[in-house]
């Protein structure tokens, strides 16, 4: 009989040791740090910082920068929405995946799913 009390307080303390104490959840995988896509005529860069801005390089298959702008961003409910200066409207992108190596966006810069990875 003690040992089965023994057994069930052991069993009892021991139950849930999970992080989600509270309703505390990890942090998410961070989008700070830089990305790249590859596409048919060249490969971008997403570059993401801590302070809410973003930068974006587009390149040529030689290399050559055609185009680039720094706007800020934010990320919620799995949607990435790009600011650019001087337009009212965000422009926007699903968040397909996020992973420590990989950013699949939908639709963005390309039609379908675009797989960037981090530099």
């Amino acid at each position: 009989m003690m040992m089965v009390a023994t057994v069930s307080v052991c069993v009892v303390s021991c139950g849930d040791d999970d992080d989600d104490k509270d309703g505390i959840i990890p942090n998410p995988v961070s989008l700070v740090g830089t990305w790249k896509y590859t596409f048919s005529s060249g490969y971008c860069y997403l570059s993401f910082y801590d302070d809410g801005a973003v930068s974006y390089r587009e390149y040529d298959h030689r290399g050559v920068e055609e185009d680039g702008e720094t706007m800020t961003y934010t990320y919620k409910g799995g949607v990435l929405s790009f600011y650019s200066k001087g337009k009212t409207k965000p422009e926007t992108a699903a968040v397909i995946s996020l992973t420590a190596t990989t950013l699949v966006l939908k639709d963005w810069p390309d039609k379908g799913n675009c797989t960037f990875y981090k530099q």
